[in-house]
């Protein structure tokens, strides 16, 4: 699970949620002019907030830094309104957020697809001497990385921080050691093993790893390469750095994620990696600003761009929203390891997937014996089997099968299973084909295996002399068409900034889908995992070779070199099939060999055309000639798919796969051809238009390339994104079920519920409450201002938006003045009375199938007060995306139905 890192500015008991700590903030400060340092800021702000709470908060970490200046604290009662940014020397109030390190993507049939026994694929075995393309090489020469190996460019003398869950540095294949002189060079544990992301952490020297998943991504990025799977690290000759922020269960916390990125830039890092987050495509959330900090000082940060495609186009994750850090997409691997077992009658050896706790992705299963065992199989439920009759097994089926490997498959009844039955007469492996379990026992060691497979294995246990050995040798099987394509889970951009900008989101996109490396030894050691948090650390050591190949002053260029000769991706393998967005490949599948070769630069490498309402249609290019020799530069335009975004019907995106159509932007040169000599630079002017068939209800997403293609035959890339709409034109109110099937939003529902009320409805007040109201509200798109206010029934406000198809009089409506206005502008004359705030957020993403809409107890005002007898409804302001909070046409207005309290 990931977790929303959402601002916040005031403080109420009614808004907490379990992906927030409660009362919990991330305060930066500025210096006061009066102030000779930066812990007097600290000082200052302390004073005034310890007078102001009596002294009812504890300070959970400071930090004194020329990149951030500031605090996390956490108000001890959570009912007292305190407005932080009003206190002495604050620029940002942000809440303290927790995250999730992302758990394995895979899926047992996910694995199951690529048996060679289920479909024709490319197959390999393993071998131990090299003398054959290295197994897990595959995404290599997917970027041209294995060729920059072959040149001697490995990422010697380059940094590498990684902000993660720690490291197995024991791993052979790590360097076997920890500090000064091994691959795992150093590092600190901010949290301890027993952090959970709302404890207090235990800081120590040892960043040691026991949930597993920074270990994986330590190997993407410098595995040796004399492993048994044959794999290499991208820069297996870098130094790593490993700062610890998660404990065993994965949960983090913003305030401890800070002090690691602070310590990697003291330490020396040239290049960061982190693989964590929470969607939200705005682009000022602390860790993303922080993160664009850290690349002003000159070292490169890749993140993770997140892993809910599913959910559309803009749910980008923030930290990768910064503006100046390389976030990164998943590309699926062209090839998958799986493992096999073998028999003693001939036939190819048998892939399988391990279901056995711990089931880490394609590794070997555990605990079973390393000598051949005979099998047993037990013969199927028939199918429509009644359920009563599958409690026991058949009476021919011995009551001790120790030392056999039992294979067994299941009906279309999936209650009658027998890994039960079968589990309790003590087998040395069960084997399960056709609607398998996929959750196994630690005791008992359980692999799934194609039908095709199950059915030979049944046939030939007849038999009487058959035989299975494990392990096999483990087989490289093609991956298929999906090969080389954006993985599905891969979250889409843009991004949008408090300025009313489109950024790129992925920046571009790596190898992130099926990935073989290191895991916890205890586990294995190996696993296959697929997710962005693979891609970003292949991106890491990629810029990891690009510094050693072209020095460390060069760190600031190297997004750009990754964009420029990026190689573009088709949506799929259909004969016509449009080019993918680049709202989901970024400027496309990374060429480290062609960014190390590149005799051209471009700049910049992405433009954002923003949409119609800020429509930036003109540019200069320059390109650079760094060659000896003179080029002649053909400039085109290669066009994307455009994006059916949202639905005609409903202001509601589309899931994935979003619906492409091809309508390209108008793009004109201002010439056709530059020429430049050698080490000299040129310009050539590019304006766009709009297409004049988009279809703006959908908010149409257009994209592409511009290309200049030298006469020596190298080309380089400037990428681009825009709206062909108006986004303040979208309605920011979610009214339809596509972010809660069972119930129109905005609705109130009683807690003990789950159908939300279509009328009045009164809730008694008792001490404690049986039960109350909960407010429930999603948006469509992003917010940077969203109000929740309780008004009086009688107060005549209309909706501007209805529920559904339903209509309702527009009125235009003015501001309350109950709240202090938190970011200037006022929309004039009070005119609407309120009782009360519930809640007043700032830069809200929009809902998707992760977080789908966010709900409020309505039992107290943000200040703790209890919300008296009386009879109301919930007054919903959502400023539009890219709106001015001045114009009262920029905001949605919604008024729900009528609750109450009435007395006890």
């Amino acid at each position: 699970m990931y977790f929303f890192f959402l601002p916040f500015i005031l403080v109420g008991v009614a808004v907490a949620q379990k992906n927030f700590i409660d009362g919990g903030f991330i305060v930066q400060l500025r210096p006061a002019a009066n102030h000779t340092s930066r812990s007097d800021a600290h000082v200052g702000f302390l004073e005034a907030l310890d007078k102001r709470v009596g002294g009812q908060f504890r300070t959970r970490a400071k930090y004194d830094h020329k990149l951030f200046t500031g605090l996390a604290i956490q108000l001890m009662n959570a009912e007292q309104l305190v407005d932080l940014a009003a206190l002495p020397n604050v620029a940002k109030v942000y809440q303290l957020g927790v995250y999730s390190l992302p758990k394995y993507l895979h899926q047992v049939d996910s694995l199951l697809q690529y048996s060679p026994s289920v479909r024709p694929v490319q197959q390999r075995v393993l071998k131990a001497n090299g003398d054959s393309p290295f197994l897990g090489e595959s995404v290599h020469t997917m970027t041209g990385v294995d060729a920059v190996h072959a040149s001697g460019i490995k990422g010697q003398g380059i940094q590498i921080a990684i902000v993660d869950s720690g490291v197995d540095y024991l791993h052979d294949a790590l360097g076997g050691g920890f500090g000064p002189g091994f691959k795992i060079a150093g590092g600190y544990d901010f949290v301890g093993d027993d952090y959970d992301g709302y404890n207090d952490p235990t800081p120590d020297e040892d960043p040691m790893d026991c949930f597993g998943h920074g270990t994986h991504v330590t190997g993407i990025i410098g595995a040796n390469g004399d492993n048994v799977y044959q794999m290499s690290g991208v820069a297996p000759e870098a130094s790593v750095y490993m700062y610890k922020i998660g404990g065993c269960n994965g949960a983090i916390a913003d305030d401890v994620i800070i002090p690691a990125i602070l310590r990697a830039v003291d330490d020396g890092a040239d290049v960061i990696s982190m693989s964590f987050g929470g969607p939200n495509s705005w682009t000022n959330s602390p860790l993303a600003v922080l993160a664009s900090s850290v690349v002003e000082q000159g070292v490169v940060v890749t993140i993770s761009n997140g892993n809910e495609g599913r959910s559309g186009i803009m749910y980008s994750w923030s930290p990768a929203s910064g503006e100046k850090v390389i976030s990164v997409g998943a590309v699926e691997n062209t090839a998958v390891i799986t493992q096999t077992f073998t028999t003693s009658v001939p036939h190819n050896p048998m892939t399988y997937v391990s279901v056995t706790r711990p089931n880490v992705a394609g590794a070997p299963v555990p605990g079973v014996p390393d000598t051949p065992l005979p099998v047993y199989a037990v013969q199927p439920f028939q199918d429509g089997t009644p359920s009563r009759d599958c409690q026991e097994l058949p009476p021919s089926v011995p009551e001790n099968l120790t030392g056999l490997a039992v294979v067994f498959s299941n009906s279309d009844n999936v209650e009658c299973s027998k890994w039960s039955l079968i589990a309790t007469r003590n087998p040395a492996v069960i084997i399960q084909w056709r609607h398998p379990e996929v959750t196994g026992s630690a005791s008992v060691p359980t692999i799934t295996i194609s039908d095709e497979d199950g059915a030979w294995l049944t046939e030939h246990a007849g038999t009487g002399n058959l035989t299975v050995s494990f392990p096999g040798p483990p087989i490289d099987s093609s991956t298929g068409d999906a090969g080389g394509l954006m993985c599905n889970f891969s979250s889409m951009g843009p991004t949008v900034s408090p300025d009313n900008r489109l950024g790129f989101s992925p920046s571009i996109s790596a190898p992130g889908g099926d990935i073989m490396s290191t895991w916890l030894t205890k586990d294995g050691g190996w696993a296959i995992q697929s997710g962005t948090s693979m891609a970003a650390p292949y991106t890491a050591g990629s810029a990891a070779l690009l510094l050693q190949a072209k020095g460390k002053n060069a760190a600031g260029d190297i997004r750009g070199l990754l964009q420029a000769t990026s190689q573009s991706l088709p949506s799929s393998r259909s004969d016509g099939a449009l080019l993918q967005t680049l709202a989901f490949q970024g400027a496309g599948l990374i060429n480290v060999a062609g960014a190390i070769s590149a005799k051209t630069t471009v700049s910049p490498t992405e433009l954002s055309l923003n949409d119609l309402a800020n429509w930036e249609g003109s540019h200069t290019i320059s390109l650079k000639n760094i060659g000896t020799e003179p080029q002649m530069y053909t400039l085109a335009h290669v066009a994307a798919g455009t994006t059916v975004t949202t639905s005609e019907e409903n202001n509601e995106f589309k899931p994935y796969p979003v619906p492409l159509v091809s309508s390209p932007i108008g793009v004109s040169f201002s010439q056709d051809t530059v020429t430049i000599e050698a080490g000299q630079i040129a310009t050539f002017m590019v304006t766009f238009t709009p297409p004049p068939d988009a279809k703006q209800k959908t908010l149409p997403v257009v994209s592409g390339w511009l290309t200049a293609t030298s006469s020596s035959g190298e080309v380089v890339k400037v990428s681009y994104i825009g709206v062909a709409a108006s986004l303040v034109d979208a309605q920011t109110i979610s009214t339809s079920k596509f972010l809660d099937p069972n119930n129109l939003l905005p609705n109130i529902m009683p807690v003990d519920e789950s159908v939300a009320q279509t009328g009045p409805r009164n809730y008694t007040l008792t001490s404690p409450l049986s039960t109350w109201p909960i407010y429930h509200f999603g948006l469509s798109t992003p917010s940077a201002h969203v109000y929740v206010e309780i008004i009086d029934a009688n107060t005549d406000v209309n909706s501007n938006v209805p529920h559904g198809d339903t209509s309702a009089k527009v009125k235009r409506l003015n501001w309350s003045n109950w709240l202090p206005p938190p970011t200037g502008a006022r929309l004039p004359v009070p005119t609407v009375p309120t009782v009360g705030p519930v809640a007043e957020f700032m830069f809200l993403p929009r809902g998707g199938f992760l977080h789908y809409y966010w709900q409020l107890d309505l039992i107290n005002f943000a200040n703790g007060t209890a919300i008296p007898v009386g009879q109301y409804k919930v007054l919903l302001r959502t400023l539009r995306l890219f709106g001015d909070e001045s114009n009262p046409d920029h905001w949605d207005v919604h008024v729900s139905v009528q609750f109450g309290y009435v007395p006890a």
